[in-house]
C-alpha cells in the first residue's frame, strides 16, 4: 500500500471514530422514541463520507502536492445528502402530526440498538427501511472503493441507476411513513352483553402501541359508559378484560372505548356497544 492510500485509509479511520463517537455521546442518531432512526443514521453516514473525502483531498494537497482535481461537486451528491436529509424531515413531521391527530401509536424503546435500523417498533424486519439502508449502503461502498483507488479525483461520479434507487428508496421510505396505521381496532366483546361486576375481555389489534420486550408502553385508558375503569390481568395488543363498573342502568347499550396512549403524546380510539343486563 503505498504512502497516499495510508493516509486515506488513517483518515476514513479517524472520521469513523468521529462517527461512532458523535452516534454513542450526541445521540446524534437517536429519534425522540429512543431508537436509532433510519433517516438520521444514512444522513449521517453520507456527511461523514463527503467529510473524509475532502479531508483526504486537502491532507494530500498539503502534504505531497499532489493535483487535486477542482472540478464542481457532482449533482448528484445533492441527492445523496439532501434525499436521507429530506426524508428525516418529511419522516419526523408525518410521525409527529399522526401522534397529535389519533392516527399513530408509538412506544419507547427501552434503548437505542444497531437493530433498530432495519426493523419495525415490534422488532420484525422492516422491508422498507431495509431497503432504504442496503440502497444507500451498497452506494456508500461503491463510492468509497473508487475514491480509494483514485483519490486525487475527487467525489466520485457514482452510476446513475444507483443514485436513482438511493432516491427511490428515500421516497419510499417517506410514503410508509405515511401509510402505517397503529390505532386500535376492537373486533368483539366477550360476552358482548354483561351484568354489573361480570368481567368483560375485549379482542381486537392494536390495543396498545406496537413495542417489544422491555419497551415503555403506556397503560391504555378504557372508557365504559364514560367512567374511567381499569384494566384487569395481563393487557396485551389483542386482548384485555375489565369489570363492568357499578352504577350503569340495566337494559342499555353504553359505549366501551379503548384509547390506547404513548409517551410520546399520542393517542388512537376504537368504540364499540357493550348491552347492559338487569
Amino acid at each position: 500500500m503505498g504512502p497516499d492510500k495510508t493516509r486515506v485509509l488513517i483518515i476514513l479511520i479517524a472520521v469513523v471514530i468521529i462517527g461512532v463517537l458523535l452516534a454513542r455521546y450526541t445521540k446524534a442518531v437517536v429519534g425522540a422514541d429512543k431508537r436509532v432512526s433510519t433517516s438520521k443514521a444514512v444522513t449521517l453516514a453520507w456527511t461523514l463520507f463527503v467529510v473524509w473525502v475532502f479531508a483526504t483531498l486537502t491532507v494530500l494537497e498539503i502534504s505531497t502536492g499532489a493535483a487535486v482535481d477542482s472540478k464542481p461537486v457532482a449533482d448528484q451528491y445533492l441527492l445523496l445528502l439532501g434525499g436521507p436529509f429530506a426524508a428525516l424531515v418529511a419522516a419526523k413531521g408525518i410521525v409527529t402530526s399522526r401522534l397529535a391527530n389519533g392516527t399513530l401509536q408509538k412506544s419507547e424503546g427501552a434503548s437505542p440498538r444497531a437493530v433498530d435500523l432495519v426493523v419495525n417498533d415490534r422488532g420484525s424486519t422492516d422491508l422498507v427501511d431495509l431497503q432504504f439502508v442496503l440502497f444507500n449502503l451498497v452506494a456508500l461502498l461503491w463510492a468509497g472503493a473508487h475514491f480509494f483507488q483514485h483519490q486525487t479525483e475527487g467525489l466520485p461520479v457514482l452510476p446513475a441507476g444507483m443514485v436513482a434507487l438511493t432516491s427511490v428508496s428515500a421516497l419510499t421510505y417517506i410514503g410508509n411513513k405515511a401509510v402505517q396505521s397503529s390505532t386500535p381496532y376492537i373486533l368483539s366483546l366477550t360476552p358482548p352483553s354483561a351484568k354489573v361486576g361480570d368481567i368483560v375481555q375485549i379482542t381486537g389489534t392494536r390495543l396498545l402501541p406496537p413495542h417489544r420486550p422491555g419497551d415503555a408502553v403506556t397503560p391504555p385508558t378504557l372508557l365504559v359508559a364514560g367512567l374511567n375503569v381499569p384494566t384487569v390481568g395481563n393487557s396485551t395488543e389483542t386482548q384485555m378484560s375489565f369489570v363492568v363498573p357499578a352504577g350503569l342502568a340495566a337494559n342499555q347499550d353504553v359505549d366501551v372505548t379503548v384509547s390506547a396512549g404513548t409517551e410520546l403524546g399520542g393517542t388512537g380510539s376504537a368504540t364499540v356497544k357493550l348491552r347492559i343486563l338487569p
